[in-house]
């Protein structure tokens, strides 16, 4: 039997391209969407968060349950910005079959939204964060 890997930076990929592929996502996160967030990047943007999975075969394949945040991260006095930036990922995201390099995703699905506020050197920056959950099964060896 092949090799178990894990989705992980295929998800990645294929999240990060989908992202930067949306003329709407583009437009309200206007600084990128990024995995790792380069450093002295003023916002807004959006960051992927490291996915959780789980172990879920199917019909004799290696299979994984994963859920990814996705972190839209705006500044200022107005919530406004973040609620447009997460409202674009989750239409560019859900329901969505992305494609992916060694495993074959079967659906992607919206699970959760919640808000952080953050203070940093006086100014307010505000968290919406996507929760989806993804399903893929490994396709190659």
């Amino acid at each position: 039997m092949a090799l178990r890997r894990l989705p992980d930076e295929a998800l990645f990929a294929a999240i990060i391209t989908a992202l930067r592929a949306d003329a709407t996502v583009v437009a309200t996160a206007t600084r990128g969407s990024f995995t790792e967030v380069p450093q002295g990047t003023s916002a807004p943007y959006n960051k992927v968060q490291a996915p959780t999975a789980s172990r879920t075969d199917t019909c004799g394949r290696w299979g994984a349950s994963t859920v990814i945040d996705v972190d839209s991260v705006s500044a200022g006095d107005t919530q406004a910005p973040g609620l447009r930036m997460r409202a674009a990922v989750m239409s560019a995201l859900h329901a969505q079959t992305l494609a992916m390099t060694g495993h074959t995703m079967l659906g992607v699905q919206w699970e959760t939204s919640e808000y952080f506020p953050e203070v940093v050197n006086g100014l307010k920056y505000h968290h919406h964060v996507a929760t989806f959950r993804v399903w893929t099964e490994q396709s190659s060896t």
